[in-house]
């Protein structure tokens, strides 16, 4: 029997990392960021935004095909937690983005 630990790439090592730390870290900035820049329209911030909101799923699906996903607790994964993670980090961070935009409409474009 094979009792060696699992040895991931790199790449999975840091979609794993980006995930659970970076990923949230950085589109908490830069929703604050959209938050709270001056100007209208489409801006840079707004597209970092949503790249962080579709990157946060990604990464995690990178990591369930890397090797051995596990939750932040250390238990093995499941498909279904997978997706359930993709809808609430990508489909929520899109309704924050969303909901961010249609408040500073309402508030500023008066």
């Amino acid at each position: 029997m094979n009792t060696a630990p699992h040895s991931a790439s790199m790449l999975v090592v840091f979609c794993r990392i980006f995930w659970m730390l970076f990923g949230p870290l950085l589109f908490a900035l830069s929703l604050y960021h959209v938050a709270t820049a001056s100007g209208g329209g489409f801006r840079p911030a707004d597209a970092c935004c949503l790249a962080l909101a579709a990157a946060l799923p990604i990464a995690r699906w990178i990591e369930s095909f890397g090797g051995d996903p596990r939750t932040a607790t250390g238990d093995p994964v499941t498909r279904g937690e997978i997706w359930r993670y993709t809808w609430i980090a990508g489909g929520g961070g899109l309704w924050l983005w969303i909901t961010t935009r249609a408040i500073l409409l309402l508030i500023f474009d008066h």
